[in-house]
């Protein structure tokens, strides 16, 4: 059963949806238009988030309960599911709060939150972080939003989570060109 939550703002859906004409995957065949759309995926994702959250997403995300999201970035995600009702923490190596609270990262924070669901967004690709955490979390449902075995996490990861999780729910967000990243949940 589908529980209704507040719909929250969301600045950089409307952005998506402007450039695209409002067609959730780009087709064309033009150079130019790819470079174009780039730099605005380059722009955007300096600006919110490296993904882009829809209504799915957010709810999804704030039916988990509280969430301690590692990695970050600005804030983006962890203000959408605030705004939508959620309890969310927010950290990062390095913090800034332009949308959100976000701390830093301290050793200890993922361990000393597992009540909380873990939540990853685009986790830096060939990198050890998402698997250290998912290592380090002891409780039961790991959120992540990236490309399975693509450009988010290392093979670790995925080894990780696949070995002790299973996989509860896929959600599909809008894409940028040539991305496909979804939301992924992952239950112990």
């Amino acid at each position: 059963m589908s529980v209704l939550l507040k719909k929250v703002a969301n600045p950089l859906l409307s952005i998506y949806k402007f450039a695209h004409d409002g067609r959730e995957q780009w087709s064309y065949d033009y150079i130019s238009e790819t470079m174009a759309r780039w730099l605005l995926r380059d722009q955007m994702t300096e600006i919110y988030s490296w993904a882009i959250p829809n209504q799915e997403a957010i709810e999804s995300l704030v039916s988990l309960g509280p969430i301690v999201e590692m990695g970050a970035g600005k804030g983006y995600w962890a203000n959408l599911v605030k705004n939508a009702g959620g309890d969310i923490i927010a950290f990062d190596i390095i913090p800034s709060n332009v949308w959100h609270p976000v701390d830093y990262a301290l050793s200890g924070v993922v361990k000393n939150n597992s009540h909380r669901a873990l939540f990853l967004c685009w986790p830096p690709y060939a990198e050890p972080m998402a698997y250290n955490y998912a290592r380090q979390y002891k409780g039961s449902t790991i959120a992540v939003i990236g490309e399975e075995r693509g450009c988010t996490g290392n093979d670790d990861f995925w080894e990780y989570l696949n070995d002790n999780f299973t996989l509860n729910k896929r959600v599909v967000i809008p894409q940028w060109y040539t991305i496909h990243d979804c939301l992924t949940i992952w239950k112990r």
